[in-house]
């Protein structure tokens, strides 16, 4: 996994008995509980370079978005990513916050990679992230046109739901 969320986080001490002594590498976050503190688990930064052997290198990205903790894995040699959550492939994900989801977004996209190998889905183009941008921000465009049509109060969530899909 590229983060820890609410999806799955539940059982990390579990995986990593089962997964030692591969190293585990992550972003620390408060939510962490007793995975940060086992000696099986690395924390990292972002933009940490990892010589993975002498002609392979990779930087750590922290992307927060889909989780808080969230990384993507920049293959520095082929300017290829690893962005696990953060783009699907085939799909929209959900995120843990919007701001922080798109700023992510617009972070690897300034990177230009030549490809982008997803969490769950077909390797992927530079392409998709200005289409999970795009979709995205049109997304927030009707959410803000549904809240401004439905006005406060005169129409529940469910209203505005009907109306954004």
């Amino acid at each position: 996994s590229s983060g820890i969320n609410a999806e799955y986080g539940g059982g990390c001490r579990d995986v990593l008995r089962e997964v030692a002594p591969v190293p585990v590498l992550k972003v620390p976050h408060e939510r962490d509980g007793d995975c940060v503190e086992s000696s099986w688990v690395t924390p990292v930064t972002h933009n940490q370079e990892i010589a993975v052997d002498p002609d392979t290198t990779l930087r750590i990205l922290h992307l927060p978005g889909h989780s808080t903790d969230s990384i993507s894995l920049h293959l520095l040699e082929e300017n290829s990513i690893f962005v696990g959550d953060t783009i699907l492939g085939g799909s929209s994900g959900t995120f843990d916050n919007y701001t922080s989801y798109m700023r992510s977004l617009h972070s690897l996209r300034t990177l230009s990679p030549s490809t982008l190998y997803t969490g769950h889905g077909p390797v992927e183009t530079l392409d998709t992230i200005d289409k999970y941008i795009s979709h995205r921000q049109k997304r927030e465009r009707l959410v803000v046109d549904a809240l401004k049509e439905c006005g406060e109060g005169s129409v529940g969530p469910a209203g505005r739901k009907y109306r954004i899909y």
